[in-house]
This record gives C-alpha cells, sequence and structure tokens, in this order.
C-alpha cells in the first residue's frame, strides 16, 4: 500500500525522469565500438532518447502535480 500523499501516476512520472540514466550507455558505446561512425551515431541516439524521456516525464508529472494540486486546493474550502 502506497502513503496517502504518494499515487501510481507520480511513480510513474518518476520512472520516465529516471531514463535520463540511459546516458550511461555512452561509456558502454565506447567499449562496444570501435567503428567511430556506429560512436558517433550511438552518442546521438542516446543524448535524443534521454531528452525524449525527460521531457515525457517533465510534461506528465507538471500535469498530473497540477490536477493533484487543484484538487487539494478545491477540497480544502
Amino acid at each position: 500500500s502506497l502513503p496517502e500523499d504518494l499515487n501510481w501516476k507520480s511513480i510513474i512520472g518518476v520512472s520516465f525522469l529516471g531514463g535520463i540514466g540511459f546516458t550511461m550507455s555512452i561509456f558502454i558505446t565506447l567499449l562496444a565500438f570501435n567503428d567511430i561512425d556506429h560512436i558517433s551515431h550511438s552518442k546521438i541516439m542516446i543524448l535524443l532518447s534521454s531528452i525524449t524521456v525527460a521531457l515525457i516525464g517533465l510534461l506528465f508529472l507538471k500535469s498530473i502535480l497540477k490536477k493533484d494540486y487543484i484538487d487539494e486546493v478545491s477540497n480544502d474550502n
């Protein structure tokens, strides 16, 4: 059971932000490939993926937290 001030939508939003850690794959790319083209393409895709997941997490949490805040304020009155 979750604490009262935590819900599954918040956990999902934060898990999107955890995708930013995907940038650690850049270090693995340097070990896995010898071809500079493969390394360059991998780095670009890793960074684009990290930016994408960061934006999705930000927008998701912003919408969820805004709704939760509005609901909380309206219930207090």
